[in-house]
């Protein structure tokens, strides 16, 4: 790092990537209390990119090199009600909608979370659906080669991606 001296610390690695549909969720997934978000976009023409060594593998960012880092996350969840009613159509409407991002790395095969939102199940003003957004950041110290991956309870609850995002910054 001291051949880049000033050169290197200007160029800060920095990633965001943009929600899209996701595909049906994998049977590994079913029995898990929080399901990953597999696919992610990262082209420019959705305000997407990947900086200065941040790479994207499964869903996950790649954290190029050690240090602190601001990472973010929004979501939106839709769910359908019972139209005579206004409650959601769960099985059990006790069990919140959580969202949260997620750090792994291969040297220590644990994962660990980082942070996380959970909101309650509510009835329906229009009766027919309800809308949640989520949104959660944290400042977190990473190593090389860690993971960054985003979380939810329910992936079925991901019908409008476009306005999703999920990124970091070394700061």
């Amino acid at each position: 790092m001291a051949i880049y001296d000033k050169y290197f610390w200007e160029r800060k690695p920095a990633a965001k990537l943009t929600g899209m549909k996701q595909p049906k969720p994998r049977l590994s997934d079913n029995n898990a209390e929080m399901t990953p978000i597999r696919v992610w976009q990262q082209r420019s023409d959705t305000f997407g990119f990947l900086q200065y060594g941040v790479r994207y593998r499964n869903g996950r960012l790649v954290i190029p090199i050690s240090g602190t880092y601001f990472i973010y996350c929004y979501v939106d969840f839709f769910e359908l009600c019972d139209p005579s009613t206004g409650k959601p159509n769960v099985k059990n409407a006790s069990i919140p909608i959580k969202h949260g991002i997620f750090k792994f790395n291969i040297l220590d095969a644990e994962e660990s979370e980082l942070v996380s939102k959970v909101q309650p199940h509510t009835i329906s003003s229009n009766r027919y659906f309800n809308v949640y957004s989520s949104y959660v950041s944290t400042h977190a110290e990473l190593k090389a080669g860690d993971e960054i991956s985003v979380k939810v309870s329910n992936i079925t609850y991901l019908k409008y991606t476009e306005n999703n995002f999920f990124g970091l910054n070394l700061i």
